[in-house]
């Protein structure tokens, strides 16, 4: 990709989505226990992504606002895993 401002925004959602895949693909269960993730490797990229969604969108837009509301923890929903 080249250096324009879209290239640098589909760099960076490319580099979240793989994040995100990365935190998924290392999720573990505990025999008896509910699904979880890496709570660093989680926290991680919720940070950037919700500092991507701020910075491309805005602090105040709906998609802002649900991602910071929804996503908090470390435990993906049984359909995620």
């Amino acid at each position: 990709m080249g250096d324009s401002p879209r290239d640098r925004t589909l760099t960076r959602i490319d580099k979240l989505i793989a994040g995100g895949q990365g935190v998924i693909a290392r999720a573990h269960k505990p025999a008896n226990w509910i699904t979880s993730v890496d709570g660093g490797r989680f926290q991680g990229w919720r940070t950037q992504g919700l500092a991507f969604l701020k910075a491309a969108l805005g602090a105040d837009h709906l998609y802002t606002a649900a991602f910071e509301s929804n996503v908090k923890d470390s435990y993906p929903s049984q359909s995620a895993v």
